[in-house]
């Protein structure tokens, strides 16, 4: 069951991000990522969360939570953009917890939310580990095109993909324009890729379970085979 947990700043750094997602990518298809597809997943984390300055509850995506989604959630003031018509609607209803902050001339409006308006209800986690694994299921599963984007190692394409899928409501282009530069800044961070881990400690265990068993048989083999030479041994004696 779902449950409020106190709004927290979850700071951490680029390099813990990329290893979160790394492992969550793992973790979820059973299978190491491209290092570019986990740069620009990366990328997005650091557009959301101002590198990870303002992350709250290990949030990676600044992924909102919904009645009976089943996650836990927390509450913090925030603004997103939105069609006017659809900000002003929200200030008519629920005036003591929205505000317009400023209007477009595109037709837009800046609108702010604060707690406790839906508005403003964000996932959130105990810890790293499972932020970065529901971010990967969350792509996975409700942008899957903005996914295989990324497998490509195409920041605009994943931009694009999520614009489509409805995931952030910010000017396109200006996504897209933040996500190539937040790319070119995880391409530079001192990691080595090829010292992330390829299996998850689950496989790797299956893979040790295999080996001792069979070098358990191979044991056992050896010793009947030495039983048996020693009984032919001593039925020639």
């Amino acid at each position: 069951m779902s449950k409020e947990i106190p709004d927290q700043k979850t700071p951490i750094t680029k390099e813990q991000a990329v290893e979160a997602l790394w492992n969550g990518y793992l973790t979820y298809f059973a299978s190491a990522p491209k290092p570019e597809c986990i740069e620009i997943i990366t990328a997005q984390w650091g557009i959301e969360t101002g590198w990870g300055a303002s992350m709250h509850g290990f949030n990676m995506g600044n992924v909102k939570a919904r009645d009976g989604d089943g996650f836990d959630y927390q509450y913090f003031a925030c603004n997103e953009l939105l069609p006017k018509a659809m900000a002003d609607g929200y200030c008519s209803r629920d005036p003591e917890h929205t505000r317009i902050q400023s209007y477009r001339p595109d037709g837009n409006a800046w609108i702010w939310f604060y707690p406790p308006h839906p508005g403003c209800r964000f996932r959130a986690f105990e810890s790293l580990q499972a932020g970065g694994s529901d971010h990967i299921s969350l792509l996975a599963k409700h942008f899957p095109a903005a996914l295989q984007a990324a497998r490509t190692g195409d920041p605009a394409l994943y931009a694009h993909a999520l614009k489509l899928s409805g995931y952030y409501t910010a000017d396109e282009s200006s996504y897209s324009k933040g996500l190539v530069g937040c790319v070119r800044i995880v391409q530079g961070l001192p990691i080595n890729f090829d010292q992330l881990p390829i299996m998850t400690d689950a496989q790797r265990e299956q893979i040790e379970g295999w080996i001792a068993a069979g070098v358990d048989l191979m044991v056992q083999d050896a010793l009947e085979a030495s039983d048996e030479a020693r009984r032919k041994a001593n039925e020639e004696k």
